[in-house]
């Protein structure tokens, strides 16, 4: 399976380490696309997964301009399809909101599901962010599954259209 990641693996990616480390210990064979904002090697190994990190285009500034990870930016679209198709990706997972589009649109190409895995709900993360007293202070995530894939992937219920939710109090207020 590919991990997609728009982040700079593994800085800030405990959530991204923890869930790889246990997709690689159910016996998934994982790979982790990431971002590259700060020129870092393409390709690593650690213990549980291979990491490819996405291209770099030129100058920093330049780089980081191209492979902005907004939606269906075609950089992150052609990056996600090139390392599915070189690992034989039997299913994306996708970590960030602005990618889910590219890693549909590949995933949908490749007959493929695609899974989007969200800590925060957007909408409700910026409000909180901005101090919205009508947010509620507790940290979500839920999954959902893409519709339509050809091939279930195992690790993931059957139904391509389930969704699991899961929330605990913040820490304010336990």
């Amino acid at each position: 399976m590919l991990y997609v990641y728009q982040g700079d693996w593994p800085r800030n990616a405990t959530r991204v380490r923890k869930q790889t480390r246990a997709l690689a210990e159910a016996g998934h064979t994982v790979r982790l696309l990431a971002g590259n904002p700060n020129d870092k090697p393409r390709r690593e190994v650690v213990e549980w997964m291979d990491v490819e990190r996405v291209s770099v285009l030129g100058p920093p500034a330049l780089s980081r301009y191209l492979a902005f990870p907004i939606f269906a930016n075609p950089f992150w679209v052609w990056e996600i399809w090139r390392t599915a198709r070189r690992f034989h990706a039997d299913c994306l997972i996708v970590r960030d909101l602005p990618l889910a589009p590219a890693a549909l649109a590949v995933a949908s190409l490749l007959g493929v599901p695609v899974h989007y895995e969200m800590a925060d709900v957007y909408p409700v993360a910026m409000r909180a962010n901005r101090g919205d007293p009508a947010t509620p202070q507790r940290r979500s995530c839920w999954t959902a599954s893409s519709c339509g894939a050809h091939r279930p992937c195992s690790s993931f219920p059957q139904n391509p259209e389930s969704a699991a939710y899961h929330s605990e109090p913040h820490p304010s207020q336990r």
